[in-house]
């Protein structure tokens, strides 16, 4: 005899979450799919919220870690959503180094500036918008030292703020 399996129960689509390509796009999406495991007691959590409380299966794995927010935590390894945008060595050396002579030059004229604030080609050219528009580029230069480090909120904040004052002031003098 054939035996046939009995289900109350709408057929539910299966949504395909990985794949073979995924690893290409990106390795931490990749890491977080392979590493997710749910634990009996935790998929009889979801199912009753779906069967009890007749919530759709993405509303029931939602409050499922509404009612456990340290499952992701607990449950999944520590992974760096930046890592494929981790610089070298070289890079953050040859970028802070390139933007540190930048700013001396910067330094060097606006000291030059100064120096001879009382010549007549510095006259002509404003020595005051001048110093600004050089303290306008220290600061751009400023911003790619912060952005030769890695990623994080701070040093994004930080790299914004340089290029917006840096910009500006420079723009803004002209």
């Amino acid at each position: 005899t054939k035996f046939e399996w009995q289900c109350d129960f709408e057929p539910i689509p299966i949504v395909k979450a990985y794949s073979p390509v995924l690893p290409e796009i990106s390795t931490s999406a990749s890491r977080l799919i392979k590493s997710l495991s749910l634990s009996n007691p935790a998929m009889s959590e979801i199912l009753s919220y779906f069967l009890d409380e007749n919530l759709s299966p993405f509303e029931s794995a939602c409050k499922f870690l509404s009612v456990n927010p340290d499952f992701i935590n607990t449950q999944l390894p520590a992974i760096d959503v930046m890592d494929e945008q981790k610089k070298s060595d070289f890079s953050i050396i040859f970028l802070i180094s390139l933007a540190s002579l930048l700013i001396f030059f910067c330094l060097l004229s606006a000291i030059l500036v100064v120096f001879w604030r009382h010549e007549v080609v510095v006259k002509a050219g404003s020595p005051m918008l001048t110093l600004w528009i050089i303290f306008g580029c220290a600061l751009l230069y400023s911003g790619v030292i912060v952005a030769a480090m890695n990623v994080s909120e701070t040093n994004c904040s930080i790299y914004y703020w340089f290029n917006y004052l840096g910009f500006f002031t420079v723009l803004g003098r002209l």
